[in-house]
């Protein structure tokens, strides 16, 4: 009876060992889990990502989240990799011509709820304090997004669930992860890079036009077309625009290339609808060569 009761016992002590450890071990879901995603949520903020509003239930239109931009003006929503360990420029190109994606200044929202940290690196040199709250949590993050970079106001507690239940409904998927030749990325890289003086700038030369034609087509049109483009300053295919656009190669000014794209502008009283800029994991030197040499072989 006392073996039993003995081993009755230890039993329960390992059991409870047991579970404790696999307690231990379990990792903690983020701040921005969600629970079952609700198909009503993501349909909204999928809405709200990619339109700027929300449909209420009665068919209404909801209120304009920003006036100036959606999300979509500097974020893609697909896969930007072949393989979820990369986070630079050369592979991304390479992925996003193939694809016929964006490229934008921004990473994409696919897979944002499986990373740890946001606005990286030197993103403290331009938003200073702002992104200390943000780094670590993404619904600060969207809030910083929305209020700062969008030029807009804060989310409300509906329009936060959305876009999370939207976000999280384009989260890696299993199979991503166990492709990844390596491992996910789990915070994306962000440098600035200083705009390069014109001893060093090769006007084009040596530059894919292939590339550069994808860059002006999938970059720079897709704020700047004139018939859709939410950036004040138009451009289009036209040789005039190709010509202005290579006389400003010497210049340091918002229509040269070389500027623009490392420091971009600032929201002003008359004009909040900003350009953001380039970090080097997001465009290169050399990719910025390739718009030089298509703008050139354009303006002849």
């Amino acid at each position: 009876m006392k073996k039993s009761v003995f081993f009755l016992f230890v039993s329960i002590v390992i059991l409870f060992i047991s579970i404790s450890w696999i307690a231990l071990r379990a990792p903690e879901p983020p701040l921005h889990s969600v629970g079952q995603l609700d198909p009503v949520l993501v349909k909204q903020g999928r809405q709200l990502v990619t339109q700027g509003y929300i449909t209420n239930e009665d068919g209404r239109k909801g209120e304009v989240q920003s006036k100036y931009f959606v999300c979509i003006d500097c974020h893609t929503t697909s896969k930007e990799f072949d393989d979820l360990s990369k986070d630079n420029a050369v592979d991304r190109l390479v992925y996003g011509k193939a694809n016929k994606l964006p490229y934008l200044p921004g990473s994409s929202f696919y897979g944002i709820v499986n990373r740890v940290s946001w606005y990286n690196d030197d993103y403290l040199l331009k938003y200073g304090k702002l992104v200390e709250s943000s780094r670590d949590t993404l619904v600060n993050a969207i809030q910083l997004c929305a209020t700062v970079c969008s030029q807009g106001r804060a989310l409300d507690e509906k329009e936060m669930q959305a876009v999370l239940h939207y976000f999280w409904s384009i989260a890696y998927t299993r199979e991503d992860i166990e492709t990844a030749k390596f491992k996910q990325v789990l915070a994306y890289r962000a440098h600035f890079s200083k705009t390069l003086p014109i001893s060093d700038r090769k006007f084009g030369e040596g530059g894919s036009i292939e590339n550069g034609e994808y860059i002006y087509d999938y970059s720079c049109l897709q704020c700047h077309d004139r018939k859709f483009g939410a950036a004040k300053f138009k451009l289009d295919h036209s040789k005039l625009t190709f010509r202005m656009l290579k006389r400003h190669f010497n210049d340091f000014d918002d229509k040269s290339i070389y500027q623009i794209i490392r420091h971009g502008t600032t929201p002003e009283v008359s004009n909040k609808a900003y350009m953001p800029l380039f970090t080097k994991e997001k465009m290169t030197d050399a990719q910025i060569e390739d718009l030089a040499a298509y703008i050139l072989a354009k303006s002849k």
